[in-house]
């Protein structure tokens, strides 16, 4: 019996963990992709990116994406790449992630979006974000 229930707890928690951003996924998009881009590195194993919206605002774009788990085809975080004069990357975390790494993506996008003027497009594209492979 203890050993069903130890097996029942190591699956549940595995499963639970493995939806959350990672620490090393979160660093890879908001760090490594933009050394990746442009350097023209190959993708990071284990990985792929999928673009799912872009919006071209005169010299502003903000491009939404996926940074897909290829093994199961979860998504591991949605990345925002916003592009006016200088490009910046930022992770947005699967909601079940380790509370510091939601809290660094609000810091990092709150700073950004006061200096900024694209919050509405910000709100636009996230409107809809679903957390299934589509």
């Amino acid at each position: 019996m203890k050993k069903i229930l130890l097996l029942l707890i190591v699956l549940f928690v595995s499963t639970y963990t493995f939806c959350q951003t990672t620490e090393e996924e979160f660093n890879y998009v908001t760090k490594g992709l933009k050394i990746q881009v442009d350097a023209g590195l190959d993708m990071k194993k284990g990985y792929e990116l999928k673009s799912i919206h872009i919006i071209n605002s005169g010299q502003k774009r903000a491009e939404l994406g996926q940074l897909i788990r290829t093994g199961d085809k979860s998504i591991a975080c949605y990345w925002l790449k916003f592009t006016n004069f200088k490009t910046y990357y930022f992770c947005l975390p699967h909601p079940e992630s380790k509370v510091a790494i939601i809290n660094q993506t609000n810091s990092e996008l709150l700073k950004w979006m006061n200096a900024n003027s694209m919050s509405m497009t910000i709100i636009t594209m996230l409107s809809g974000l679903q957390w299934k492979a589509l």
